[in-house]
């Protein structure tokens, strides 16, 4: 979920530049770090993207069980598994 939350970000954030007129750029080191993250979501990769961009802490935390996201995420999947049975 994590992994599917900050690719959507990235995606956001590629399409707002892109419609000012301008390019979102992202540093070699955030880039590497998501990069082992996004192919491979271990606790190593984690801790590691998290060292080197401590702000999206914040998207861990809400994709956690009892966060708000989370709970949203497992209801309309349990919502889709039931409708398709």
């Amino acid at each position: 979920m994590v992994r599917s939350e900050i690719a959507q970000m990235h995606s956001n954030l590629n399409e707002m530049a892109a419609s000012e007129g301008g390019a979102y750029y992202f540093k070699n080191d955030y880039v590497s770090a998501w990069t082992a993250f996004r192919d491979n979501p271990t606790i190593e990769t984690a801790k590691e993207f998290l060292r080197v961009a401590p702000a999206v802490i914040s998207i861990f935390r809400n994709c956690s069980p009892g966060a708000d996201l989370y709970e949203t995420n497992w209801e309309l999947k349990d919502r889709e598994r039931k409708r398709k049975s």
